[in-house]
C-alpha cells in the first residue's frame, strides 16, 4: 500500500495549521498594538504605561496601569454616577480608603461616604474618562484595515 499520497496531506494540513496559528498570533499582535497606540494617546500626561500581553493562541490584550486608573476609567462620586457607557464592573472589590481603612463593594459603586466632622456628604468626584472604553470602539471601526494589512503581511509586529 502507497502511503505517499497521505503523507503528503498531513504535511500540507500541517503547514496550513502552522500558517494559521501564526496568522491569528499576528493579528492578535496587531490589533493590541494598535490599541496600545490608541489608548497611549488617551492616557497621556496621566502618568499610565499601556502595553500589550503576549499573544496566545491568538488572543492578546491591552493593559493600562498607574496610579487610580479605575477611577480615571469609570468616574467617581456623584458627579461621574452615569457618565462610563460601557458595562460597568460587578466583581467584588476591595481597597484602602484614603486614611487606610479596608473598604469593599459588590462591583464599582460612585457614592462612597466620607466622614466630614460629624456630617456625612457625598463625594463629589469626577466624570468618567472611558478611555479604555474608547480604544475598544475605536479599533473595532479600524478592525478591518488591521486585519487587511496583518493578512498581506504588512502588520507592525
Amino acid at each position: 500500500m502507497d502511503t505517499s499520497g497521505l503523507k503528503n496531506f498531513i504535511t500540507k494540513v500541517s503547514n496550513l495549521t502552522i500558517r494559521g496559528n501564526k496568522l491569528k498570533n499576528d493579528l492578535a499582535n496587531s490589533i493590541a498594538n494598535r490599541g496600545v497606540e490608541i489608548a497611549s494617546e488617551k492616557y497621556s500626561g496621566k502618568g499610565v504605561s499601556v502595553n500589550p500581553t503576549p499573544s496566545v493562541d491568538g488572543k492578546s490584550s491591552v493593559v493600562a496601569e498607574g496610579e487610580k486608573i479605575s477611577f480615571m476609567e469609570f468616574g467617581t462620586g456623584i458627579v461621574g454616577d452615569g457618565t462610563y457607557a460601557g458595562t460597568l464592573p460587578t466583581q467584588d472589590i476591595s481597597f484602602e480608603s484614603p486614611k487606610g481603612v479596608a473598604q469593599s463593594t459588590k462591583g464599582w459603586e460612585y457614592n462612597y461616604r466620607k466622614k466630614q466632622g460629624k456630617v456625612d456628604k457625598d463625594w463629589v468626584g469626577f466624570v468618567a474618562g472611558a478611555e479604555m472604553f474608547h480604544t475598544s470602539q475605536e479599533l473595532k471601526q479600524e478592525m478591518p484595515i488591521i486585519v487587511a494589512n496583518a493578512i498581506k503581511g504588512e502588520s507592525n509586529v
